[in-house]
């Protein structure tokens, strides 16, 4: 699976998966909330050309589950503490292809 890992504009660790379309965010999304045990915090934000939600793990680590047009699937750490379910989601992603 391609991915590139970097910190965005607000420093926050990023992986993004551009080959993953549109149409496979609510899978690959809910293959992780399992594996994880990730309890939903906010809305489900749709618009044109993007989808996001934040997740939170039961030791307090906070992501965005994302997709856009430009990036495409991404798993986004809200702060530092949260960098290591961003990896670990990674490894699992990695796994699984």
């Amino acid at each position: 699976m391609i991915y590139n890992k970097f910190r965005d504009n607000s420093n926050r660790l990023t992986i993004v998966f551009s080959k993953i379309p549109s149409i496979l965010y609510w899978w690959y999304k809910r293959k992780i909330i399992k594996k994880f045990q990730l309890s939903i915090v906010s809305d489900k934000i749709r618009g044109i050309d993007t989808i996001f939600q934040t997740f939170q793990s039961k030791n307090g680590y906070m992501i965005n589950i994302e997709w856009d047009v430009w990036s495409g699937f991404s798993i986004v750490a809200l702060n530092k503490e949260s960098e290591k379910l961003v990896n670990d989601i990674l490894s699992f992603m990695i796994e699984k292809d």
